[in-house]
């Protein structure tokens, strides 16, 4: 009997163990992607014009925010994600603020100005997890995000190496375009 209960605390003792030490760890969780940045090719210090045909707004690029690793909390089942942001300023004090969220599963592009209330952030389900650079081939050298429910800003092309290069303006009724 004495057997039989030290052999049982023995298995208790090693689930135990094992249970704390092979248990829930911390996951890894990648920097912003260095290739898709490419979505999104501003410097502090550069200058991004677009034109609606009539007018001309352009933004001083101010800063620049790429995400960094991290670790996600034990236990935590929560996918990695990560994003970019740009924050740009034109003379006349209008902001533009234009952010990429990524995780595992959908990546998306949002656009904010201070000329109106409404931040656009146009959000969509990729097939292939955007943190991995094998699947880069995947996505196509030009992004094209419908949304017809945001309030000023919807249909934004986003083109490899030269980033948001087209937006429509419902305020205006305009299509704002990337002056190259």
């Amino acid at each position: 009997m004495k057997k039989c209960i030290l052999g049982l605390i023995i298995i208790v003792v090693i689930v135990i163990f094992q249970s704390c030490t092979l248990g829930p760890r911390r996951v890894n969780c990648s920097a912003f992607p260095e290739w898709f940045c490419q979505y999104a090719p501003y410097a502090e210090g550069s200058l991004i014009r677009y034109t609606n045909g009539t007018d001309t707004m352009q933004f001083d690029i101010k800063s620049i925010y790429k995400g960094k690793e991290y670790k996600n909390d034990v236990g935590c089942k929560c996918q990695c994600s990560n994003y970019f942001t740009a924050e740009g300023l034109t003379n006349d004090s209008i902001k533009l603020y234009i952010l990429i969220s990524l995780s595992e599963t959908s990546f998306g592009y949002g656009i904010s100005c201070n000329i109106s209330d409404d931040a656009s952030y146009i959000g969509s389900k990729c097939d292939k997890n955007p943190f991995k650079e094998k699947n880069f081939a995947e996505y196509d050298d030009t992004l094209r995000l419908d949304n017809q429910y945001n309030k000023r800003f919807s249909d934004m092309v986003i083109v490899k190496g030269k980033g948001l290069a087209e937006f429509y303006d419902k305020e205006n009724n305009c299509t704002w375009r990337l002056v190259e």
